[in-house]
């Protein structure tokens, strides 16, 4: 019997609804002290308080007002990451990203901007999107080339967003819209 299609993919990873067995590997991720902070998160967070999230954010909010996706190699189905696309503004057209891969080991290996470009493809192209935008801090120059990469622009500085072992650090808004997408489809066309 032959693996069947997955429905969002990129060239190297798929994705998938986030399932209850993968809360371990995104507790360990967001409780990591380096992918954590990067990804937002500065406290430690349990597998209880997890839990009742998780059951909370599938029942109530995935696929109505967000869309939570486990991150998956194609080549051998390995988890790898969490991606959302949330905040979901229909009226507007426009929609949060966020990432956060699962080990230091899914760095550098691509998954990060394949996973944008595969979310991008689903927002503008599937949810109808007009914007889709995301926050990074501004001394993840990993992060930011990545994003760039994958077309995201920088449409500006947030200042002292959030703060790290005492001390505030900026953020910056980057976005992609529609037009962008559609000439980089077009480009892939031609």
């Amino acid at each position: 019997m032959s693996k069947p299609v997955p429905t969002i993919r990129g060239e190297k990873v798929w994705l998938r609804a986030m399932e209850r067995d993968d809360l371990d590997a995104y507790l360990r991720a967001i409780n990591d002290a380096e992918l954590g902070f990067m990804a937002g998160y500065q406290f430690p967070h349990g597998k209880l308080a997890t839990e009742r999230w998780y059951e909370n954010l599938m029942t109530e909010h995935h696929g109505k007002d967000g869309y939570y996706f486990t991150i998956c190699t194609l080549a051998d189905d390995q988890l790898v990451g969490f991606t959302w696309l949330w905040h979901l503004d229909l009226v507007n057209g426009g929609a949060e990203f966020s990432i956060c891969l699962a080990t230091g080991n899914c760095l550098n290996q691509g998954y990060g901007g394949d996973t944008a470009r595969a979310v991008q493809d689903f927002g503008f192209g599937e949810v109808r999107l007009e914007r889709i935008y995301l926050y990074v801090n501004a001394e993840n120059p990993r992060a930011i080339h990545c994003y760039e990469k994958a077309g995201f622009v920088v449409e500006g500085t947030l200042r002292h967003t959030r703060r790290k072992r005492g001390r505030m650090t900026d953020g910056l808004l980057m976005s992609m819209l529609r037009e962008e997408w559609e000439a980089r489809e077009a480009a892939k066309a031609a």
